[in-house]
């Protein structure tokens, strides 16, 4: 499916508006102020178990980012984005955040909703 540029603006705007509203979803946040509450850091000790096996990593029940630390270098981070990915394209197939467009559904890779959370945690790193 090819779109012109005013549907591949709509898509985007969409795509970008329905990861926001994810994000807030799984870290449960209703203002960008309570995100450090919600998601702290990880401590260094959290990490290192982390990086044993010792700690569990995210996931959409309990998801984490850690916004001090580098987005798509710590390895939490990553993990966290994966599960996000994963667990927004099952929301889309579930029916959440139906586009205006029925056919969006589909043309909604991981890769795109990773571009739109990275793009989006940019934003709030900047703000926090």
């Amino acid at each position: 499916m090819t779109l012109n540029c005013n549907e591949l603006h709509a898509f985007d705007s969409w795509l970008n508006r329905a990861v926001r509203e994810h994000l807030r979803s799984l870290l449960r946040y209703d203002s960008i102020d309570q995100i450090p509450f919600v998601s702290p850091t990880l401590s260094d000790d959290e990490l290192v178990a982390y990086l044993h096996h010792d700690m569990e990593g995210p996931t959409s029940r309990r998801f984490r980012i850690d916004f001090v630390r580098p987005w798509r270098t710590t390895i939490y981070n990553r993990a966290a984005r994966g599960v996000f990915c994963h667990d927004f394209v099952r929301a889309l197939g579930e029916g959440q955040y139906s586009p205006p467009d029925p056919a969006w559904v589909l043309r909604a890779t991981q890769e795109q909703v990773g571009e739109a959370l990275d793009s989006h945690i940019r934003y709030l790193r900047e703000r926090l």
